[in-house]
């Protein structure tokens, strides 16, 4: 009878215990987080900040050593709000932490903090229910976590817009998994340690207390974030307003997910799609400035057909490399050794939130991407100047037609396509879905199958051809299989090169089947990809350092650019952006239109290498403004429907 009256009294002890020392736990990693951030980087506002916090902290300690039994009755009481904030502090601290390999500025835990306290009094105060609350947050911690894999997947934070794109999921569930990675458990870690909280039996706080916890968490939150708003406003810092508009990521590493969060809130319901005069002006001011003069001014071939074949996730260095004297790519690689082939090695992806969608949009219409979300899916119905409405209305096309072997509601496809001047979308229902790898129909069925759709179309024609079978997690059956190592390597990597060697297998095929059926010698053929393939910070440091694999596998990415039945051959090694692809190829054809996008030519005269990122980071060898300014201009373009309202004149 005496036992069974201790075990009562023990597990009250062992539950204060669990609170007092998980508090001071994360009361010490709070302020070491503060503390490690301002000895990286000592700036005068940061320190005035960190000064006010740390006498608040040391009233507190020395609040809880004169009054150690009102300090205990005080945890004993908000025992469960303390913990929560600490959880979620811990949570965004872990986000941070398995989002990229990137270091947070300092004025990121400040807005973590400013972030966590808000939402758990907010919550505190509408329900003061400890297991409604425990279920916010772990809703909140799946919203980090579909960050973390999306990231992964499109090097970019998910766009407000693209949460309701649910039909873009349909075929990426082996894709999804492959993107998690061990440490992303680190993500349960405050979950599990808030789950013990809700067995400490306490009362329901009266409103008014809990008014009390919200209003003096909102003033502590307003100091903190006006103090720092305004820092920023009066120092005019140009270098974070240019990342928190081009980088997600960055923005979450400078002001927290949260903030981000709701910054792309406020900026979807403040967009006005109404074009001002002087934007207007500055649009026409940018494009009177671009130069088109080029050096090759010869007319487009006739009777010549283009095909566009854009890879998944190709990127250059398999093209060029061997692994363990296996040549990823042995088709790709005969062909580039042909007369009339011309190869850009070093192309940079700038794709956003749109991912292949973007690509699209680029190589169609010569513009960026919009800053927040998918074109694709904001402005399908706009006005476009496009490849496809140049080879119509100036050079007699016949058709102009886009294959995928997904369905047309992917990305939005079937009714971009109309926008982009293509006559006809065939997607998977228009196909024999005989094999289906990875996203969609197989590349080697995918390209026999439009080998005999493609012999049909009244020439001349243009096709643009869309593969998937190289798409994350880049799962290749084995019979599909045509390379294979002795040596181990990470599974990712593996997976990719026999994605990338099986697409390269289609695709031989797909040559032999135009030279059978007379459409090789005749077709200017275009191939590139729409964007990186293996993520930099896991397989593609492991193959820098193991495989020793030369240039173009960096620790930039670069997809290539291949034209066969080119007029112009050879290897070209300066480094482009996927905005140049547009007009070289308007460039390089003689193709008619007004329109010749926000790119250079590669033949333009003094054309510069110079590429801006989609993280607002620059690559090659000489800083040109207006290249930076190009995704300002085009983001006005997209989202005020600029060619509505202006009707362009060919020179």
């Amino acid at each position: 009878m005496e036992r069974k009256l201790k075990i009562p009294q023990i597990m009250r002890h062992l539950k204060e215990a669990y609170t007092i020392y998980f508090i001071v736990f994360c009361g010490i990693l709070f302020f070491s987080l503060f503390l490690g951030s301002f000895l990286l980087v000592i700036e005068v506002h940061w320190l005035m900040v960190y000064v006010f916090i740390s006498v608040i902290a040391l009233l507190l300690f020395f609040i809880s050593v004169t009054y150690s039994k009102l300090v205990h009755k005080v945890i004993k009481k908000y025992h469960f709000i303390i913990v929560a904030f600490f959880c979620l502090f811990l949570l965004h601290t872990f986000f941070i932490a398995v989002l990229s390999s990137r270091n947070p500025t300092n004025r990121w835990v400040i807005w973590n903090t400013i972030s966590s306290l808000v939402i758990v009094s907010t919550c505190y105060f509408f329900t003061g229910r400890k297991w409604l609350i425990t279920l916010t947050i772990s809703i909140y911690s799946l919203l980090l976590f579909s960050n973390v894999l999306y990231s992964r997947n499109y090097n970019t934070l998910i766009p407000i817009d693209s949460y309701l794109i649910l039909q873009n999921l349909s075929n990426l569930g082996n894709s999804i998994i492959a993107s998690v990675r061990i440490k992303d458990i680190f993500l349960l870690i405050p979950f599990l340690l808030l789950m013990p909280s809700l067995f400490i039996r306490n009362q329901l706080l009266p409103i008014k207390q809990r008014w009390i916890i919200f209003s003096s968490s909102i003033l502590i939150s307003s100091f903190l974030g006006v103090f720092d708003i305004y820092y920023h406003w009066r120092s005019r810092n140009e270098e974070f307003k240019d990342a928190f508009y081009f980088d997600s990521i960055g923005s979450a590493y400078s002001i927290g997910f949260t903030g981000y969060f709701i910054w792309q809130i406020v900026q979807r319901s403040l967009q006005n799609t109404t074009l001002k005069p002087e934007e207007d002006k500055e649009i026409k001011s940018f494009l009177a400035n671009l130069s088109h003069t080029s050096g090759l001014n010869s007319p487009f071939p006739e009777n010549q057909n283009i095909i566009l074949i854009i890879v998944e996730s190709l990127e250059s260095w398999t093209l060029i490399n061997k692994i363990q004297g296996n040549e990823i790519t042995p088709n790709i690689n005969e062909v580039l050794k042909a007369d009339k082939v011309l190869f850009f090695p070093y192309v940079v992806p700038q794709t956003k939130g749109g991912r292949s969608s973007d690509s699209q949009l680029m190589l169609n219409t010569g513009l960026l991407p919009i800053n927040n979300g998918s074109t694709f899916f904001k402005y399908p119905n706009n006005i476009y100047y496009s490849l496809a409405k140049s080879l119509k209305e100036n050079h007699q096309f016949k058709t102009c037609q886009t294959f995928i072997g997904d369905k047309a509601s992917y990305w939005n496809q079937g009714l971009m396509n109309g926008s982009l001047g293509f006559d006809n979308l065939i997607s998977s229902e228009d196909f024999d879905i005989t094999e289906q790898i990875n996203m969609g129909l197989s590349d080697e069925s995918f390209l026999k199958q439009s080998i005999i759709k493609i012999k049909k179309l009244e020439q001349p024609f243009f096709v643009q051809m869309i593969t998937l079978s190289s798409h994350m997690p880049y799962n290749i059956p084995a019979n599909k299989t045509h390379i294979d190592f002795s040596v181990e390597y990470p599974e990712p990597f593996s997976n990719y090169v026999k994605a990338i060697n099986y697409f390269d297998f289609s695709f031989g095929q797909f040559l032999d089947s135009l030279k059978v059926n007379n459409l090789y010698d005749n077709s200017i053929i275009i191939i590139t990809g729409d964007h990186e393939g293996l993520s930099l910070d896991q397989d593609k440091e492991i193959a820098l350092a193991d495989i020793g694999v030369g240039k173009p596998m960096t620790t930039e990415y670069f997809v290539p650019l291949i034209i066969l039945n080119s007029k112009i051959e050879g290897k070209h090694d300066k480094i482009i952006g996927q905005i140049n692809i547009y007009p070289t190829i308007l460039d390089l054809l003689g193709i008619k239109t007004p329109w010749h996008g926000l790119g250079t030519s590669y033949f333009c005269k003094g054309f510069v290498s110079c590429v801006f990122k989609q993280d607002f980071t620059m690559v090659g060898d000489t800083i040109v403004e207006d290249v930076k300014k190009a995704w300002y201009i085009s983001d006005l373009i997209i989202t005020k429907n600029w060619f509505k309202h202006n009707t362009l004149r060919r020179n």
